[in-house]
């Protein structure tokens, strides 16, 4: 991630409420896509904005390459934007210290359907937090 996007990326909410918490995902996430992000957006729409916006398309016949490249699948069957949502979904996880179970990913169609989900999973977080003390962290 180039630094520009790092810097615009907010702090993680630490003991927000819904408002807020909206607030600060929706930064991250057009932060994230470099396109802005609200909460009506289909992810799979943002995210094959984000790789048109990154990939600069000054002309037709790029704009014709992309749309084909994004279309193919690769050995694991995923195109472009497909592999795009995943990683967000994934950096969204991580900037809020949750994890989602895969059933639940599967559910994210929106932006919406993403913050819903990911707010109870981060309400859940910081009452064990609040109980038990923050978690030892992980090396990267």
């Amino acid at each position: 991630m180039n630094g520009k996007v790092e810097n615009s990326i907010p702090p993680g909410p630490a003991g927000c409420d819904r408002e807020e918490f909206r607030r600060t995902a929706l930064a991250f996430l057009s932060a994230r896509l470099e396109v802005e992000a609200t909460a009506a957006a289909e992810l799979d729409q943002l995210a094959v904005l984000s790789i048109k916006k990154r990939a600069g398309l000054p002309d037709r016949t790029r704009a014709a390459l992309l749309e084909t490249r994004m279309g193919r699948y690769d050995c694991h069957q995923f195109t472009a934007a497909i592999r795009k949502k995943v990683l967000l979904i994934l950096s969204f996880e991580k900037f809020l210290g949750i994890a989602l179970a895969e059933e639940v990913r599967e559910k994210i169609r929106t932006v919406d359907d993403l913050l819903r989900l990911s707010y109870s999973c981060y309400l859940w977080r910081e009452k064990a937090k609040r109980q038990c003390g923050d978690p030892p962290r992980e090396e990267s």
